[in-house]
């Protein structure tokens, strides 16, 4: 009689352990679980930013193709005309030596219009680029026109880039993150579901899930602080 009774005693302990492992088991599946939709709202949020930052790097690599393309176009209209201007007053100067030795000579000058095409020439082009010597300077206008457009538009796809990487690390982390979550609730579900009778691996398959329910929570925490 004894021994029948410690036998339902034993039988009532044990329901009552099965109902507490299946209750704890049920609680971090639940844990998993919310945990497992912080990474999945993060990665999401993440991969936008890392979307927004490359877009933005990308736009502005095609502002500084623009920008290069206009300046360039811009500088040799005016330098065009800058040639014109060279070539009409050069005339004008050299007429102006054989004049002076005609007069010299006693033979009347010749008129041309070369001094006054190269004047027709000054308005069409920036002379404030003109050197002492007479050089048109392209280096200083182009960067000047750069300085111009840098406050109009982007013109440094580099740290967008950069920053797009950042955010592109951050999502491959979370998601291998997220992976781990799905083996946690994996072992945590097959613990739930194995014999009781197999206590070893009940349990050990449990810690196991929990453990890495808790790595993840504390990586989640640390990328979040990164």
């Amino acid at each position: 009689m004894e021994e029948l009774e410690n036998i339902e005693d034993n039988e009532e302990n044990d329901e009552e352990a099965n109902d507490s492992f299946g209750t704890w088991v049920a609680i971090l599946i639940a844990i998993v679980t919310l945990v497992g939709a912080w990474v999945g709202w993060s990665i999401g949020t993440v991969y936008d930013e890392a979307s927004d930052q490359h877009s933005a790097g990308l736009s502005a690599t095609l502002n500084v193709e623009s920008t290069l393309t206009n300046n360039t176009v811009s500088l040799y209209k005016e330098y065009r005309v800058y040639t014109e201007y060279t070539r009409y007053q050069t005339l004008a100067d050299l007429q102006a030596e054989q004049d002076q030795a005609a007069a010299s000579g006693g033979l009347p000058a010749r008129k041309t219009d070369d001094d006054d095409l190269a004047a027709v020439q000054l308005p069409f082009f920036l002379t404030r680029y003109l050197t002492r010597d007479g050089v048109y300077d392209k280096k200083r206008q182009l960067g000047e026109a750069w300085a111009e457009a840098a406050q109009r538009v982007d013109l440094d796809p580099f740290p967008h880039f950069a920053e797009a990487d950042q955010w592109q690390a951050k999502t491959e982390a979370l998601v291998a993150l997220f992976i781990v979550l799905s083996l946690s609730l994996l072992l945590l579900t097959l613990a739930g579901a194995l014999d009781p009778i197999r206590k070893f691996l009940r349990y050990s398959t449990a810690i196991l899930g929990t453990l890495l329910m808790l790595l993840s929570v504390v990586a989640m925490l640390w990328i979040e602080r990164g």
